[in-house]
């Protein structure tokens, strides 16, 4: 049934001039991509020292990494 759907997909999308490509990425800045990179490794080096913790000083400490992170993103420069 798929291969009798495909090609009445195609051509009412040619008649219909739609563009079957998916919409291009917007692209960030390099400040912003630094600065998000920055946020990344951050992250990323809490959760590894984290991960030797124990109980809820390792869920205190992911919590405030999460919450450190979600701010650092919204501080950083936009596109």
């Amino acid at each position: 049934m798929s291969r009798r759907l495909m090609p009445a997909f195609l051509l009412v999308m040619i008649l219909f001039g739609m563009n079957i490509a998916p919409l291009p990425a917007r692209a960030e800045s390099p400040e912003r991509r630094a600065a998000l990179k920055l946020c990344r490794q951050k992250y990323n080096e809490t959760m590894k020292g984290a991960k030797y913790l124990k109980g809820v000083d390792r869920r205190a400490r992911m919590t405030a990494a999460r919450e450190e992170r979600r701010k650092c993103k919204a501080l950083a420069p936009e596109r």
